[in-house]
């Protein structure tokens, strides 16, 4: 469910304001971790000069919540990319291999 809200969060904040035409959303099963990335070719922004809103925040959380972390890379003209990482071993009783 927290991959879902977090791929649903992502979107959402794409929708508002990216002004993108194009997303492309990988989540990449190991046998150590959930790695998911989600990237926009929107207007893109300074993670520095933006405040940290609550979507993001609440990737943020829901990644650290399972043992992970997430990252935000974007520049303005440039686009965004999303990356979360979390650990496997908090969710074997979910995934199947």
């Amino acid at each position: 469910l927290s991959i879902f809200r977090i791929v649903q969060e992502q979107i959402h904040n794409i929708i508002k304001h990216a002004d993108a035409s194009h997303v492309s959303i990988s989540i990449d099963l190991s046998k150590q971790f959930i790695d998911m990335e989600i990237s926009d070719n929107g207007k893109g922004f300074n993670p520095k000069e933006v405040s940290r809103g609550v979507g993001l925040a609440n990737i943020r959380n829901r990644a650290e919540f399972h043992g992970g972390i997430s990252h935000v890379s974007s520049a303005p003209g440039e686009g965004c990319n999303l990356s979360v990482y979390i650990p496997r071993a908090c969710c074997q009783l979910l995934l199947f291999d």
